[in-house]
């Protein structure tokens, strides 16, 4: 006797030929060559959303091709893209990851935070779960652009400056010496004025306290 459930067998089939095809079109490594890098990129990530991936390159594109990038730090971007392939992450994380490099170049974030942020990321990746990367990727693409530390629809968290710096304990942390710490609203504002803390990202937590100065004190 034979029972067959037509409609599971056509889903099953529908979902054996979009993985067939989605494999297809995922690439096995990236060219480690400034030029071939960027179309093989473009390409991987047009499977998934053409008419964004192709404004989004317009951008990007001179920014790769500028000064901004060493090639030290082509190199390291070229392999970690490959741990993306190996850890088979979606292309929202390709995007998320490119648009973080592009803002650490844009707005001209300091060059000796570019490779501790590397080893966190690396760190990350063996550690998180899809979520706590995605939401690590998207954090540092915020604070690379204007500090931003937490955006919601609702609130907006930032600091003051991009004195801070990249570790990992167990999770990614970052660390401000000191800074002012900002929360915006529809309709109303707040300030934490004279702190120092760590930033968690993958947790959305930031633990600080209140800097005194003595003239402080002697109020």
């Amino acid at each position: 006797m034979i029972n067959l459930n037509f409609k599971h067998l056509f889903l099953t089939l529908v979902v054996l030929i979009i993985s067939k095809a989605v494999s297809a079109q995922t690439p096995k490594q990236f060219t480690h060559d400034k030029v071939k890098f960027l179309p093989e990129m473009q390409t991987f990530l047009e499977s998934s959303n053409e008419k964004e991936t192709k404004e989004f390159f317009k951008i990007f594109t001179p920014v790769w091709e500028g000064s901004g990038i060493s090639d030290a730090q082509r190199e390291r971007i070229y392999t970690f893209c490959e741990t993306l392939l190996k850890k088979r992450k979606k292309a929202s994380d390709f995007n998320l990851y490119l648009q973080a490099i592009l803002n650490f170049v844009k707005y001209q974030q300091p060059q000796a935070n570019f490779d501790p942020w590397m080893l966190s990321l690396e760190k990350t990746i063996e550690k998180e779960a899809r979520g706590g990367f995605s939401k690590y990727l998207e954090i540092s693409a915020g604070l690379f652009k204007d500090n931003t530390l937490y955006e919601s629809r609702a609130v907006r968290w930032a600091a003051d400056n991009n004195n801070y710096v990249f570790t990992f304990d167990s999770i990614p942390v970052i660390s401000f010496s000191a800074l002012t710490l900002s929360c915006h609203t529809k309709g109303d504002s707040s300030v934490i004025l004279n702190t120092k803390g760590k930033y968690y990202p993958t947790e959305e937590v930031f633990k600080g306290c209140l800097l005194y100065t003595s003239d402080a004190a002697d109020e």
